[in-house]
């Protein structure tokens, strides 16, 4: 299969199961038309699309992890650093013209205007997970992604999107994919996806607790979700030296980095921030 066939195969694997309203709707009983509804919801850049398609024991999978990668994290070193982030964005926010102004005069491939749409729409991203439950690690580990997604909206995703070249391609093209079944036996389907180029992929589905996902998602689901439990309980071993170090030693000069950003009033300022900031040891030099 080509590059650009099992690109589009691995999106409708994450988005083929719900209807595609937005909504708490019931998953469409044909697998064809539960992918046509969600691609229509990705159209529209409604990220809880794809949460809303998996099967709730994959939420609930998800979920776990997100409870063990919480469990592996200090929490007091979450909350300062969170702190510490939110300070930057407003700081990125309130010296917009002084930063672009800096910006401009460095050697850039992008014309000028483009810089200034990427530094908004970074900024709509990083102010929309800064206000969101990411930014206290109680709301963290108990996140509600469908809540998170809902909040992060249209808006965000596509800001999201607009930073990152090839994830943009895709989400132009959506609209151009055609969908038709080919064949369905219970709760296995065939389906044939055709892409913008017209090229087509013939791709078996099942149905799990009433939705529709990919054979193949379904087989490496299980596996998977092994490898992330291992590498976090690993993670969680080691991570406790690491997290003293951090809070130690560079969390607060970070803290620090940052209060002083926040004086900075013209570039020659801002000049002087940098040097000090690559000065401070933040930032690992070639013999360290």
């Amino acid at each position: 299969m080509k590059l650009r066939i099992l690109a589009i195969t691995l999106l409708l694997g994450l988005i083929s199961g719900c209807g595609g309203s937005g909504t708490s709707s019931a998953p469409a009983k044909d697998p064809a038309q539960a992918v046509k509804n969600v691609l229509e919801g990705l159209i529209q850049y409604r990220p809880q699309t794809v949460w809303r398609a998996l099967p709730a024991s994959y939420q609930k999978d998800v979920q776990r992890i997100i409870q063990l990668g919480a469990d592996a994290t200090d929490k007091e070193a979450y909350d300062r650093t969170s702190v510490v982030v939110q300070k930057a964005v407003k700081i990125l926010g309130d010296k917009k013209p002084l930063f672009l102004a800096t910006i401009k005069k460095m050697p850039m491939p992008i014309p000028p205007e483009e810089i200034e749409k990427s530094y908004d729409a970074t900024l709509v991203v990083l102010k929309t997970l800064v206000n969101s439950d990411l930014a206290k690690y109680d709301n963290y580990k108990s996140l509600d992604v469908d809540k998170f997604l809902t909040n992060l909206g249209s808006d965000g995703l596509k800001n999201l999107v607009s930073l990152v070249p090839k994830a943009k391609a895709p989400f132009d093209e959506l609209s151009k994919i055609n969908v038709s079944l080919v064949s369905t036996t219970g709760d296995d389907a065939k389906l044939e996806i055709t892409d913008p180029r017209g090229e087509k992929s013939t791709e078996e589905f099942v149905r799990v607790e009433g939705v529709w996902i990919p054979k193949k998602m379904k087989e490496g689901w299980a596996p998977g979700l092994k490898r992330i439990e291992d590498q976090l309980a690993e993670s969680k071993a080691t991570s406790a030296a690491m997290y003293a170090e951090y809070k130690a030693k560079y969390l607060p000069e970070i803290e620090k980095q940052i209060d002083k950003l926040a004086k900075v009033q013209t570039e020659a300022d801002l000049g002087t921030w940098q040097m000090e900031f690559m000065a401070s040891g933040l930032i690992p030099t070639g013999g360290r």
